[in-house]
């Protein structure tokens, strides 16, 4: 789904004590010459807002996740921040966060059954307790924490992803850190309208236990996930999984040719009921990556070099010849914010110009006609529009 700032990229100090929801305020259009439009949103005074993904459970009506930072009582603590646009206005979501000494909340994926429950996923941690993933509910108006497991054994674990087929069938995604070998491992979660319970990720071909999952979508009961293991041979790679009636099975796996090594997959989408694209990039070489399936052949589609790098966390399509991806890259002296659009003619990716600095963290699409994407910059959040 997505790439996230490190811990140590917001070790910054700011003044100022997190406020409660925010008033609404309409989003003016404020155009440019690269036709995203900024949409104004409420923040909480004194506080960096970061925005990590977002998702239309409805037309007109947009759901986005992150979280805060802010230095209180010279501890940094991060707290749950969420904005909901309807009808293009958008208020503070009143989203819990688990209290402790200091507060450490940060939310990665959000998804839908209904515009009137949701999920949303992350991290929370207590410096007196392992961390854990952090599951929020929202019915009946209100958000609430779901307890949800740590594997045994487990030092701390985190969840980047959820999606939801109906109210009793959610899967969320993610990694724990084993508290034995302190390495890497492949998390997943199931909801079955009561409880979260653990369930098993095989290892994919050529791949070790070591590794993470890293987003999840969902297509007439099956979900889709992508993930990253270290291979066999020691180098990191990327696969994709299809999860039908509690069975797993690899859709692409580490080493047959269709992505190089190195190249890391954040983010994953059904297009058009039968195509699945997923993106990302190679770290190693700067560049970016992308894939669609078709049928049963996944075909890599080249991504235009926009600066020093291409990093891609964020894909949306409404049909086979309009498709969105989002993310950063260099341009001067730091980041920027990056959109790509596929139309099939000419067969590859056309960069369109999406903003300042720093970058876009997801993309979802508007049944009432429009993409939205969220992210940051520098230490504000930022959520966009644009019509198809």
């Amino acid at each position: 789904m997505r790439r996230y700032p490190t811990l140590l990229a917001l070790a910054v100090t700011v003044a100022g004590v997190l406020t409660g929801p925010g008033t609404a305020q309409a989003a003016p259009v404020t155009p440019s010459a690269n036709d995203w439009i900024e949409v104004q949103h409420p923040r909480p005074g004194g506080a960096d807002t970061y925005l990590n993904d977002v998702v239309v459970p409805a037309a007109n009506d947009v759901w986005a996740v992150g979280y805060t930072f802010d230095v209180v009582g010279g501890a940094f603590e991060f707290r749950t921040y969420g904005q909901h646009c309807v009808s293009g206005v958008c208020t503070r979501a009143n989203l819990p966060s688990r209290e402790g000494a200091p507060a450490t909340n940060i939310l990665y994926g959000i998804g839908a059954v209904s515009a009137n429950e949701l999920w949303t996923v992350g991290y929370s941690r207590d410096p007196r307790e392992p961390g854990i993933g952090l599951t929020i509910h929202y019915t009946n108006g209100t958000w609430r924490i779901v307890d949800s497991p740590n594997p045994p054994g487990a030092f701390s674990s985190s969840l980047k992803a959820v999606s939801a087929n109906s109210s009793t069938n959610a899967l969320a995604v993610g990694s724990y850190q084993d508290g034995s070998t302190l390495e890497e491992r492949p998390l997943a979660l199931g909801w079955d309208g009561a409880t979260w319970r653990l369930i098993t990720v095989p290892t994919a071909p050529g791949c070790t236990d070591r590794g993470r999952l890293t987003d999840v979508t969902k297509l007439g009961g099956r979900y889709y996930v992508t993930g990253i293991c270290r291979t066999t041979g020691g180098t990191e790679e990327s696969y994709v999984l299809e999860v039908a009636n509690r069975s797993w099975t690899t859709l692409l796996r580490p080493g047959d040719g269709t992505l190089e090594p190195g190249d890391a997959l954040a983010s994953i989408t059904v297009v058009a009921t039968a195509m699945l694209w997923a993106v990302g990039s190679n770290p190693a070489t700067g560049t970016g990556v992308s894939l669609a399936l078709r049928g049963s052949s996944w075909t890599n589609i080249p991504v235009p070099q926009a600066g020093q790098y291409t990093q891609l966390t964020g894909v949306a399509g409404t049909s086979r010849v309009d498709v969105w991806s989002v993310g950063a890259t260099s341009q001067g002296a730091g980041p920027q914010r990056l959109s790509l659009r596929w139309t099939g003619q000419p067969r590859t990716w056309s960069i369109v110009p999406a903003g300042e600095a720093t970058s876009l963290a997801a993309v979802a699409f508007d049944p009432a006609g429009y993409y939205w994407a969220v992210g940051h910059n520098n230490s504000v959040s930022v959520i966009q529009r644009r019509a198809w």
